[in-house]
């Protein structure tokens, strides 16, 4: 079984729109562009080891 990001939280308030942003300039439509980010996001929950510089930059810069 899969270990849940305890960190998907701060991951998600801050970087969902820049995630957002750059997908919808991948696809050029909205409603795609939720979908992606949909999914990157439980792809990001999901994967702990994967993420962790992201969850490490939140922790040095506080973000």
């Amino acid at each position: 079984m899969s270990a849940i990001n305890p960190d998907i939280d701060r991951i998600l308030e801050n970087f969902y729109y820049e995630i957002y942003r750059y997908n919808f300039l991948l696809t050029g439509h909205g409603v795609s562009a939720k979908e992606v980010t949909f999914q990157t996001f439980l792809y990001m929950g999901d994967e702990k080891r994967y993420f962790f510089k992201i969850t490490r930059r939140i922790e040095i810069f506080n973000l």
